[in-house]
């Protein structure tokens, strides 16, 4: 993936190590292609999805693999680090309680995911939770640098996934209800509600 500006790369490879290849993000500076730094997470421990949140910062969503013919699974947890793999910063998961950053808050408990990324390439993305325990989403503006987080929506469904206007405002939620059909709900500005959104299924043509 590029950088913003373009001028850095960073790529997934896969690195021999102990008898094995390692994933590992390596970022080269363009267009000389410069090894700018290169990051290893712990044993079976795997980048799944890398994005740049400004010209010099990533966010990383990790997985782990599962058995060498398994396909890794995403942990829900987060992480950030500048170009060059320093200044790394755990911004959500279960581990929270290690870091002194995510610890400050108590709904670690879940899977996070990279719902948007700023328009601004300010260092700042949204980030989608869902909870393992009860039965509700949220989505935060994450500022990776500091791993402080400022609450835009909260809604008792499930997995929701939220769809974010061009101004950073939520404004529809899906997901899935207990009989696992669809469901949509739209947030109103005049009621600061999310109403489910209802719609009739057309027979024939």
């Amino acid at each position: 993936r590029l950088s913003p500006d373009g001028k850095y790369l960073a790529l997934i490879v896969r690195l021999p190590m102990n008898g094995r290849f390692v994933p590992t993000i390596v970022v080269y500076s363009v267009p000389d292609m410069k090894d700018q730094g290169a990051v290893q997470m712990p044993i079976f421990e795997v980048p799944n999805e890398y994005l740049w949140v400004s010209n010099t910062r990533l966010i990383v969503t990790k997985a782990k693999e599962f058995g060498s013919a398994e396909r890794p699974m995403g942990t829900g947890e987060l992480f950030a680090m500048d170009f060059d793999g320093q200044n790394q910063t755990y911004l959500y998961g279960y581990n929270a309680r290690l870091t002194r950053i995510a610890a400050k808050y108590d709904d670690n408990y879940g899977s996070g995911y990279v719902e948007a990324i700023s328009k601004a390439k300010d260092g700042h993305f949204f980030m989608t939770t869902n909870l393992w325990q009860g039965e509700r989403s949220m989505l935060y503006d994450v500022d990776s640098k500091n791993g402080n987080r400022k609450l835009l929506a909260t809604i008792d469904l499930p997995d929701a996934r939220f769809v974010i206007q061009n101004d950073g405002t939520p404004r529809f939620a899906a997901g899935s209800d207990a009989d696992g059909m669809s469901i949509l709900y739209r947030f109103d500005d005049a009621s600061g509600e999310w109403n489910k959104v209802s719609y009739q299924q057309n027979e024939g043509f």
